[in-house]
């Protein structure tokens, strides 16, 4: 699936999100996935993580964020690489936290596909299984 699906997606599963997705179209003329899904997942999620709460709301946003990964093409892929999970490796409690609410799958994949891409210019901790 490709980002402008992704975000159709995201506003389907976040009705709350449309507005946003709107005015990302009126700023930028087209869909700059990075901006967006960093705007729009990215800190939504880094603040339920932080304080912890709303359980449901942060597995919804675990699960976009694996479905991106898992059925996105690569530039949804890189979207989820670089702007999504580079930026929650900022802080090892909040990238703890989002390995406790990700499917056994996914940590396979980050563990063993992802982090060695990392690697090359960020020290990241592997999640547990």
């Amino acid at each position: 699936m490709t980002q402008e699906q992704f975000s159709k997606k995201l506003i389907k599963q976040f009705p709350e999100k449309k507005a946003a997705l709107i005015e990302h179209y009126q700023n930028y003329g087209e869909l700059l996935g990075h901006v967006f899904f960093a705007e729009e997942i990215n800190i939504p999620l880094i603040e339920l993580l932080t304080t912890n709460t709303d359980i449901e709301k942060i597995l919804a946003y675990c699960a976009f964020i694996e479905d991106m990964w898992f059925c996105g093409n690569d530039i949804t892929k890189n979207i989820v690489e670089v702007t999504i999970l580079e930026r929650l490796t900022d802080d090892i409690v909040i990238w703890k936290r989002f390995g406790r609410f990700i499917s056994k799958r996914f940590k396979q994949a980050i563990n063993n596909e992802i982090i060695p891409h990392f690697r090359e210019w960020l020290d990241v901790s592997v999640l547990r299984e």
